[in-house]
């Protein structure tokens, strides 16, 4: 019993201490984001990263692939939607990603519709669903 108690003490002294919402939900970018936002999101060998305009009223979106860029677009009112089909290697995305602009109070959002692969257990994914959001003053 001694024993079990060094080792969970010694435990505790050597595992690096994390704030409990990384524990439950990992560190990430909010969910409502300000305007002039920059973050990105990770899905197997997809990374997406995006740029919220500082007027809120278009984002630019950027995608790689296996770490290697794949591909870039500016979304706008006029361009909502990036659509996408790209490989890198065995890396694989296609799919699309919607600018949905909206006055306040309701949500500006970027919408994700696409599947990505995960080369490490050779499977795909399909994510859908907002991938970040932000309070829009006027259209």
């Amino acid at each position: 019993m001694l024993l079990a108690k060094i080792s969970f003490v010694c435990f505790l002294i050597t595992v690096p201490f994390v704030s409990p919402r990384e524990i439950f939900f990992g560190s990430g970018d909010p969910v409502i984001a300000p305007r002039g936002y920059h973050g990105q999101r990770f899905f197997g060998d997809l990374s997406t990263e995006y740029t919220i305009d500082p007027s809120g009223k278009s984002t630019v979106c950027t995608l790689y692939v296996s770490s290697v860029f794949a591909g870039i677009e500016a979304l706008t009112v006029t361009n909502p939607t990036y659509n996408f089909d790209v490989k890198v290697g065995l890396g694989t995305a296609s799919g699309a990603i919607t600018l949905n602009l909206v006055d306040s109070p309701l949500v500006s959002k970027l919408k994700g519709d696409f599947t990505y692969s995960v080369t490490g257990n050779n499977t795909s994914f399909t994510f859908r669903g907002d991938l970040i959001g932000w309070y829009n003053s006027s259209r």
